[in-house]
């Protein structure tokens, strides 16, 4: 296969020495070479990220960027475990054929751009108005929290991360309105009560928090014993340490939609945990699209090496400055103002 070089930004809480110029490590399965140096020193002369150089063998240009960033996160896996630092990949910045000795070269920057910016004027009286009558009916405390988790699942960048905070968000709302009455214990083959024949009664117990939550998903959602079981397949595998490909496989379909569901789920939970004289207010709505993505733009290009030796320096690789407008509001078709009536 051919070889081919992406390079990436690291935003980190160590960088390298000044008498260590750069640092070359290698993965054996599938072989690669990473190479780390310092990024160039901010105006205070501060050295500000590592700048890593991702070097292997691929099938194609097009999947070098994706394909190379799992490779180097494997290695900033280890190089955080072993220092105990802050290593986040932040974003590649090209991708280029590496084949020693050749002269015309693929080359393709790339320019990541932030989805929320600029941000919707779209904070409109209504939500405040919905805020306030919310903080008005003194919410329970449980209730609070699980908004707490809704927000912090919003916020985070990746959809992992997303579900699993939406996922607490939801039980959050199942454990604190749960039945306090105990229930009896079920045969794990046939679902009928467990009986004790020495004691003459059926043992039994509170509900657990999947109990509650599977529940909860019945009583707030048509598809809640479907829907249940996708988010708790997904919990317990994204918890456990499996793959994104192989939860796809699991559960039907991508992260992306578990987190979108999941995010549905707390929401709804939530709002089903209010006073029936908040739920009616505007909510906002952007289709249900909870998931960061961040934008990635990529040029294709093509350069020339024909220097002594087998690649060009990084002072003869072009750095084309690209610069992209774009917009992600809303089209006509979205309720007026983004504000969704919840009656």
């Amino acid at each position: 296969m051919p070889k081919f070089r992406a390079d990436y930004v690291v935003k980190c809480s160590l960088v390298l020495p000044g008498a260590a110029p750069v640092q070359t490590t290698h993965l054996t399965d599938p072989p690669t070479e990473i190479t780390f140096r310092n990024a160039a020193p901010d105006a205070d002369g501060h050295v500000p990220e590592l700048l890593a150089e991702v070097v292997g063998e691929s099938e194609s240009i097009e999947g070098v960027s994706s394909e190379f960033r799992s490779r180097l996160a494997n290695e900033l896996d280890v190089i955080s475990s072993a220092t105990h630092g802050t290593f986040k990949i932040d974003r590649c910045l090209r991708g280029m054929d590496w084949e020693p000795y050749q002269i015309e070269r693929r080359l393709q920057p790339a320019q990541k751009l932030d989805p929320l910016y600029p941000p919707y004027p779209d904070l409109q009286q209504e939500f405040f108005e919905t805020v306030q009558r919310i903080i008005a009916v003194n919410p329970e405390k449980y209730v609070l929290r699980a908004i707490h988790y809704f927000r912090l699942g919003v916020i985070e960048t990746d959809p992992s991360d997303q579900f699993l905070r939406f996922w607490t968000a939801l039980e959050v709302i199942a454990e604190g309105s749960k039945e306090v009455e105990r229930i009896p214990l079920r045969c794990p083959k046939c679902a009928n009560d467990l009986f004790c024949a020495e004691c003459e009664e059926t043992p039994t117990r509170r509900p657990m928090a999947t109990q509650a939550i599977r529940q909860l998903l019945i009583q707030i959602n048509a598809q809640g014993e479907a829907l249940y079981k996708t988010l708790a397949d997904t919990r317990n595998h994204l918890t456990h340490g499996g793959s994104h490909k192989s939860l796809e496989t699991k559960i039907g379909m991508p992260l992306s939609h578990a987190t979108n569901n999941a995010a549905a789920a707390a929401w709804h939970a939530i709002l089903y945990s209010l006073p029936t004289s908040v739920r009616g207010g505007p909510f906002g709505h952007h289709g249900g699209d909870f998931v960061h993505r961040d934008l990635l733009f990529t040029a294709d290009m093509l350069f020339e090496h024909r220097g002594d030796g087998p690649h060009p320096t990084d002072d003869n690789i072009p750095k084309p400055q690209i610069s992209v407008k774009f917009s992600l509001r809303p089209n006509s078709a979205e309720p007026k103002n983004g504000v969704k009536d919840n009656t």
